[in-house]
């Protein structure tokens, strides 16, 4: 049996133009209403990147201000209140800061307590207590002077060599004045060795810090590369306006040696003709 509206051109036409049309009118209100992706994360990070000028360049002032001492301390001081009211953002960012590393350290205590991450956690901070303890004990016996033994010095191949050649053997030391087959050196029995790692033996350059691997009782997060980035960013942000202020001191002071230079060479209209009449005097 033949479908009636198998011809009707005119229905399907309007019900496929509704449907491009209700598409059309889907993606203008997404367009209008769709928020940016991108633009707030940039100005936030604008933000925090001024912020961090801003406090560099308050640590560098503060670090001048040390430096001339009471240099000053009789003049006035003006402040204004844009100034105060930028150093008390400042203080509450700073605080805010802290807030935030001590409210991350805390989460990661809270993960770790129980079981086997607890037990971990307890471990690592033993380990981090000793190795504080001995480099404490390492810098005092330094500061005091404290002399330990090294132990022997360790003998080269060449006078190992010249020992057992006075001994009777025959070695081999090649031109770089290494023995060319150490086991040469054996004789009859066990040839034991004393391995030099007795108490005895260790100073106390082993519990330097220097000498020691880096320890953390925590593993590091993506929070500490970011604080440590930033410090980073800090400190080179410091040296630039350093930089650019010891640039624009030095420019100061060539611009006014040029002046002062130009002006002693320079004759007034007065010594020229004064000049002139002493010429023609003469004549």
């Amino acid at each position: 049996e033949a479908d009636d509206a198998i011809f009707d051109y005119d229905s399907f036409h309007d019900a496929k133009s509704s449907v491009t049309e209700a598409k059309k009118a889907a993606q203008k209100e997404d367009a209008i209403l769709r928020k940016p992706k991108y633009i707030n994360n940039l100005l936030e990070s604008a933000s925090r990147r001024k912020q961090d000028q801003q406090i560099a360049k308050e640590k560098l002032l503060q670090k001048e201000r040390e430096a001339e001492g009471d240099e000053f301390a009789d003049k006035e001081k003006f402040v204004t209140g844009a100034y105060k009211a930028q150093q008390e953002e400042t203080r509450k960012l700073e605080e805010e800061e802290k807030k935030k590393a001590e409210e991350e350290a805390k989460r990661r205590r809270s993960k770790l307590v129980g079981g086997m991450a607890g037990f971990y956690r307890t471990m690592m901070d033993e380990s981090e207590k000793q190795h504080q303890e001995a480099v404490e004990a390492a810098e005092k016996a330094e500061k005091e002077g404290v002399k330990v033994n090294e132990g022997e010095r360790k003998k080269t191949d060449v006078e190992l060599a010249e020992e057992a050649k006075a001994a009777g053997k025959n070695i081999h030391v090649n031109e770089e004045g290494q023995i060319t087959d150490k086991r040469e050196l054996l004789s009859a029995g066990l040839n034991i060795v004393p391995s030099g790692k007795g108490s005895d033996r260790r100073g106390a350059d082993h519990l330097k810090s220097s000498n020691r691997p880096a320890q953390s009782a925590f593993p590091s997060r993506n929070k500490d590369v970011q604080q440590a980035t930033r410090e980073r960013q800090t400190r080179m942000m410091e040296e630039q306006i350093a930089e650019r202020q010891k640039r624009q001191r030095e420019e100061e002071e060539a611009e006014r040696e040029k002046l002062e230079k130009a002006a002693k060479s320079t004759k007034t209209a007065a010594d020229v003709s004064d000049a002139k009449a002493r010429y023609l005097a003469r004549k």
